[in-house]
């Protein structure tokens, strides 16, 4: 955790172009990412989600999009070319924690953001019905919100 605070404020940019005004843009920033195997099925409908968030007023969603064609297939069609999502390639570990940093709030199936989201203070919703970290959710720092989207919220499907 020492070294996820270091490497936060480390990092001169956010890494990519598209986040140049991020330090000035006043709108919510949601950080959202998914790209676990286990969430391939349910990839169309999470990225649903992410676009029905970006629509909510004041609100940025930034996409580190995993690189794995399956992954861009599934979830390019429902947020490519939203206005308020914000697609970059994945990011330079500095630069990805300096996002977090700037992060309002963190929706993500990677196992170290169920950890240093929570670390840096950030809300944390975890998008599986499972974490290999549950130590986040039963502190209650992060929320296992499952994998299927119904319109409304992402739920276990499992429940």
């Amino acid at each position: 955790m020492d070294a996820l605070e270091w490497a936060s404020d480390k990092a001169d940019s956010f890494g990519h172009p598209a986040l140049e005004d991020l330090a000035t843009d006043r709108r919510r920033v949601v950080l959202a990412s998914a790209h676990r195997r286990d969430a391939w099925p349910h990839l169309p409908r999470i990225a649903r989600a992410f676009a029905d968030i970006a629509n909510e007023p004041n609100t940025r969603v930034i996409v580190p999009l995993h690189r794995n064609p399956s992954v861009r297939q599934a979830m390019l069609p429902h947020i490519g070319g939203h206005p308020n999502i914000t697609i970059v390639d994945p990011l330079p570990y500095l630069n990805f924690c300096r996002l977090m940093r700037r992060a309002d709030i963190i929706l993500s199936d990677s196992s170290g953001a169920q950890e240093e989201g929570p670390a840096l203070g950030k809300p944390t919703l975890v998008i599986s019905n499972v974490t290999e970290r549950s130590e986040a959710v039963v502190a209650g720092t992060a929320r296992l919100v499952g994998t299927a989207y119904d319109g409304v919220c992402l739920r276990s499907t499992s429940a």
